[in-house]
């Protein structure tokens, strides 16, 4: 088994529930990975180390073959991201831990500045331009 034949949300969920029972520094040392630098999965308002959840939630899903190694596959949006969002989780560039406990603020975007500009009244204001 490999990472790409992961697929049970319920497994995923127990890797969790294991992260927050042992704390994220013995979770970490049990499974032998390091403290995630990018991507972090968001449940319940608290975060954890997205690699390694994907690692131990591969022993929860398949115990005969164990948890899978960091050296295993490759950590980022295109590998763990993906695989976590495809099972309806979110995850993020920051953890709870650095927005003081609070979860992340959505990314503004183009078209969400535009929708907001356009409910303040500020679209096709002739007098909203520089003076």
């Amino acid at each position: 088994m490999a990472f790409g034949d992961l697929d049970s949300k319920d497994a995923v969920l127990s890797a969790i529930a294991e992260y927050d029972k042992l704390g994220q520094s013995e979770f970490l040392s049990k499974y032998g990975f390091r403290k995630s630098r990018s991507y972090f999965l968001i449940l319940n308002n608290n975060s954890s180390d997205s690699k390694a959840i994907i690692g131990a939630a591969h022993a929860c899903q398949f115990p005969i073959h164990g948890p899978l190694a960091a050296s295993d596959f490759s950590g980022g949006a295109n590998t763990v991201k993906r695989k976590l969002e495809a099972m309806g989780f979110i995850v993020s560039k920051n953890s709870i831990n650095q927005h003081d406990g609070q979860p992340p603020k959505p990314v503004l975007t183009s078209r969400s500045l535009i929708k907001r500009t356009k409910k303040r009244g500020h679209a096709n204001n002739k007098n909203s331009g520089p003076r």
